[in-house]
């Protein structure tokens, strides 16, 4: 559901919009406003999908709305002059510019642009996020004031130590001040779980598991309670 307000010094363009919108299952106007000053006090505090927005309103128009806007949602111009086109799309935001008087099937194109720019905005938070959730393949942990840098496939298992964790690989062991619960924001989880209040292990690095215990190395790890079902998921166990 899209939802956005109109922003008209006229009561009846306001109204005529409001009874448009009523008639698209996947639209709303959350609100209305005869002047532009009264539509940015309400913007600074709520968020909103589209504008639809009257240029020509008396002290504050269209377009000084447009400059003082700090959020940019799309916005929808609603006019009877048809002089101003070319000003109004030199705002990136714009999406479409209707002349007054409002139609119902020159209405829909306008929600029809705003919703493919919707989809675009979607898609677009969707690759930034993945973005954000591709981990690397190493991180640095600081050790006696020196920065190292550790691979993940080397790390076998993180133990907690009061206020300290202890990162072992197979051939050595750091102790970093850290909480255990932060180091994990760190890792990729396709490859660690934590399997006790104390411990996270490297799920490639498991030999064997027996009772509520597993083998990594030399090492046995116990399996807390309450960790064990999620680590007999990630095991994939017949």
């Amino acid at each position: 559901m899209m939802k956005g307000i109109v922003i008209d010094d006229e009561l009846l363009a306001r109204t005529v919009l409001k009874e448009l919108a009523a008639q698209l299952p996947d639209v709303t106007i959350v609100a209305d406003f005869p002047n532009a000053m009264s539509a940015i006090k309400y913007l600074n505090s709520n968020d909103v999908d589209f504008i639809f927005l009257d240029i020509h309103m008396p002290d504050f128009d269209g377009f000084d709305f447009l400059e003082s806007l700090k959020k940019t949602p799309k916005v929808v111009l609603t006019t009877s002059d048809d002089q101003q086109a070319l000003k109004a799309f030199k705002y990136k935001f714009v999406v479409d510019y209707i002349l007054k008087p409002l139609e119902l099937d020159r209405f829909k194109d306008s929600i029809d642009k705003l919703k493919s720019f919707m989809i675009v905005k979607e898609r677009n938070d969707e690759v930034k996020e993945e973005k954000k959730n591709v981990y690397q393949d190493f991180l640095f942990v600081n050790v006696d004031k020196r920065l190292i840098k550790i691979t993940f496939s080397d790390i076998l298992i993180i133990q907690a130590s009061r206020n300290y964790i202890l990162l072992k690989t197979a051939n050595q062991t750091y102790k970093v001040h850290s909480p255990l619960k932060k180091i994990l924001t760190k890792l990729p989880p396709q490859d660690f779980l934590r399997i006790h209040k104390s411990f996270i292990v490297n799920l490639n690095s498991v030999v064997d598991i027996e009772d509520n215990s597993i083998l990594i190395g030399k090492e046995v790890i116990p399996v807390g309670k309450t960790y064990r079902a999620k680590l007999k998921k990630r095991l994939n166990l017949l």
